[in-house]
């Protein structure tokens, strides 16, 4: 591992500590390097912006929770792992949505979805009968369908997640 490497995380988790536990709404620059006692010239060696460095910290994240989802074998094991994240990360994920980078960061999210459900379709063969665009139409619907159903979870889907998963399953793969 890299010592630049090392140097990014150590910026994020920075910025997660202000946003998450400080709950900082203004993320800046010299907030972040103040956290992590480093300078400007640091922050700007690793990252353009905070921007860069969201979107780097939330493509690192996905790419993982991604791995892990497939590894859970089925896709209805892997919908399932899925929408478990989403629910244990939805209060931290609101405190970055309420901060001054919010549009920001729901923008990358809502790509990253969209990412993370064409290649879950392409690995399972759910485009095989689908042109291009049909397949981009469908991906799209479905991933802003399910985030609907994400920003709408309740107790009563987690008690019963396993008919939700199902269901939605059941609908995607039509």
């Amino acid at each position: 591992m890299s010592m630049n490497f090392d140097m990014k995380e150590q910026i994020v988790e920075a910025s997660k500590r202000l946003l998450m536990e400080k709950n900082v709404k203004k993320l800046t620059v010299t907030d972040i390097c103040q956290e992590c006692n480093i300078t400007r010239q640091a922050f700007y060696y690793h990252f353009e912006s905070i921007v860069d460095m969201l979107k780097w910290a939330i493509r690192k994240e996905g790419t993982e929770i991604y791995k892990n989802a497939l590894a859970e074998g089925s896709f209805e094991k892997s919908l399932k792992y899925l929408i478990l994240v989403y629910i244990n990360i939805q209060e931290d994920l609101k405190k970055g949505l309420e901060s001054n980078y919010g549009e920001e960061i729901r923008k990358i999210l809502k790509d990253g979805i969209i990412n993370i459900f064409r290649s879950a379709a392409k690995e399972n063969n759910l485009d095989s009968h689908l042109d291009k665009d049909e397949f981009e139409f469908k991906i799209l619907y479905h991933s802003y369908a399910i985030g609907g159903i994400l920003q709408h979870w309740n107790d009563d889907y987690s008690k019963n997640i396993d008919e939700v998963v199902k269901y939605i399953k059941d609908i995607m793969t039509k």
